[in-house]
C-alpha cells in the first residue's frame, strides 16, 4: 500500500472526494472514507487538505476560473496548491516542484485574484471572501449589515467542539479530570453547567475512552440549548418528532433524571435501531422511551404534554463541523424541498394542540423565521440571540455562542 500521495495524486484524490460529495450529497467524512477505500490510502494530511478545499470551495471555484480558465474539481485543488500549498507542505520537494509547473500555466496568481475581490459589490465580496453561495449572503443581508454578515459567516467557518457530561452516569468534576488524563483539555460553559468546551487536545477528541463508556458525549452547545428551550419536566410526556440519532432524547431523560416519558419518532428503521443502542449506552431508562418508526407528518398522537421538532434542514449552521455542506448549498432547490417538509411537519404538530419547540440547524431565514411566521411564538431562552426581523424566536450565532447556528422558537398551542 502507498503511504504518501504524490502532489499529482493528491490533486486527483481530493478532486474525487469533491466529486463524491457533490454527486451523492454525503458528508465529507463519508466521501473521504469512500475514496480512501478505493485508493487504499488516505492520510490525515490528505484529510486536512480535503477539508480546507471544501471550506474554501466557492472562493476556489472563482480562483480556478481566473487562474486556469476552468473550474473543474482538479482545477480547484490546483488553485488551492498555488494559494496555500507551499506553506502547508513546507518540507515536500515534490510539492514545490509541482507548484512551479502550475505557475507556468497560470494566467494570474492567487494574490491577484484575492486583491480583485475588493473591486466587487459587497454581496459578491462577502460570498467569495467567506466562500458561500451569493444567495446565502443576499438572504442574510436583508436582516443585518455587511459587517454582521461577515462576522456570522466567519464564525460559521470555524468548528468548536463541545462535550456534554452525561449526569445520568457521571459527575462533571470527575469527567473534567478524566478528560485531562486522556489529553483533552476543557473549560466549563458559563450558561450550561454540564457542558464543556474543548480548548486543547493531544489526540483526536472523539477517540477519548470516556465517550465509549457513555459518561460523556460530543454534542454542540446549540443542540443542547434546544432541549433546554423545550424545558421538559419530570413525569411529563414529551414527543420527539424527528428523534434520530437520539442525542436530544437522551438529554431530555438526563435533564429529568430518567423521570420523563418520551415518544421518539423517526422515519428510518435503521436510525431507530441505532438510537436504541445509543440510549442504552447513555444509561437512559428504555422502559420510559417508546420508539416509533413513522413519518411525523402523519402522526395522530395526542397524549403528550409538549413536542420537540428538530426538523430536517440544510444543516447550513453546521458548516464548521462538515464543510461538505457548502457544496450542497449550490442546490437551492434542495433547501426549498426542506422548507416544504418543515412546514408540513410543524403544521401537523401544531394541529395536535400542544406547545412545540421548533428548531433547525440552519442560519437561513427561510428555514426558521419564515416557517414560524404564521404562528404565535416566543423566544424560549434569554441566552439566545434575537431572531431575524423581529420574529419572537431565538438563534445561536457561531461568532457569539461559539456554537453551530440554530434557530429556535416555542410555538404556542393553536386555538
Amino acid at each position: 500500500m502507498v503511504n504518501v500521495l504524490s502532489a499529482r495524486e493528491l490533486v486527483a484524490f481530493t478532486a474525487e472526494v469533491i466529486y463524491v460529495v457533490s454527486r451523492y450529497s454525503v458528508s465529507m467524512d463519508k466521501a473521504f472514507q469512500r475514496v480512501k477505500r478505493r485508493w487504499g490510502v488516505g492520510s490525515k494530511t490528505a484529510y486536512d487538505v480535503v477539508a480546507d478545499v471544501l471550506r474554501n470551495y466557492y472562493l476556489l471555484d472563482h480562483m480556478a476560473a481566473k487562474i486556469f480558465g476552468t473550474a473543474s474539481n482538479k482545477a480547484l485543488v490546483k488553485a488551492w496548491l498555488l494559494w496555500k500549498g507551499r506553506e502547508f507542505f513546507r518540507k515536500r520537494n515534490d510539492v514545490d516542484a509541482y507548484i512551479k509547473k502550475l505557475r507556468k500555466s497560470a494566467r494570474e496568481t492567487p494574490d491577484d485574484v484575492l486583491s480583485g475581490l475588493r473591486d466587487m459589490d459587497m454581496h459578491t465580496y462577502l460570498a467569495l471572501a467567506h466562500s458561500y453561495p451569493r444567495w446565502v449572503v443576499e438572504g442574510l443581508a436583508k436582516f443585518m449589515d455587511g459587517g454582521e454578515v461577515g462576522a456570522l459567516l466567519s464564525g460559521l467557518n470555524r468548528e468548536h467542539i463541545w462535550i456534554r457530561v452525561n449526569t445520568l452516569l457521571a459527575d462533571v468534576d470527575k469527567t473534567v479530570k478524566a478528560l485531562e488524563g486522556q489529553g483533552v483539555y476543557v473549560e466549563q460553559d458559563r450558561d450550561v453547567w454540564f457542558l464543556l468546551r474543548v480548548v486543547g487536545s493531544k489526540r483526536p477528541v472523539h477517540r477519548a475512552e470516556i465517550f465509549r463508556t457513555g459518561r460523556a458525549i460530543i454534542q454542540d452547545k446549540a443542540s443542547v440549548l434546544t432541549v433546554l428551550s423545550l424545558a421538559p419536566s419530570r413525569d411529563e410526556h414529551v414527543l420527539d418528532a424527528c428523534a434520530a440519532p437520539g442525542m436530544k432524547t437522551s438529554l431530555i431523560m438526563q435533564l429529568t433524571e430518567n423521570r420523563a416519558r418520551v415518544t421518539a419518532v423517526d422515519v428510518s428503521k435503521r436510525r431507530a435501531r441505532n438510537m436504541v443502542r445509543l440510549l442504552r449506552r447513555l444509561g437512559v431508562d428504555l422502559e420510559r422511551v417508546d420508539i416509533i418508526v413513522s413519518d411525523s407528518r402523519l402522526l395522530d398522537i395526542k397524549a403528550f404534554d409538549r413536542a420537540l421538532l428538530d426538523a430536517p434542514c440544510s444543516s447550513s449552521g453546521a458548516v464548521g463541523r462538515d464543510p461538505a455542506i457548502k457544496v450542497a448549498l449550490r442546490r437551492r432547490e434542495k433547501v426549498r424541498w426542506y422548507v416544504e417538509v418543515q412546514n408540513d411537519l410543524l403544521r401537523r404538530l401544531a394541529e395536535l394542540g400542544k406547545p412545540v419547540l421548533y428548531t433547525t440547524c440552519s442560519v437561513l431565514p427561510e428555514e426558521g423565521e419564515e416557517v414560524v411566521a404564521q404562528y404565535t411564538t416566543r423566544k424560549p431562552l434569554a441566552v439566545l440571540a434575537e431572531a431575524y426581523g423581529g420574529i419572537r424566536a431565538g438563534r445561536t450565532l457561531p461568532h457569539v455562542h461559539l456554537s453551530e447556528g440554530f434557530f429556535m422558537a416555542l410555538v404556542e398551542p393553536q386555538r
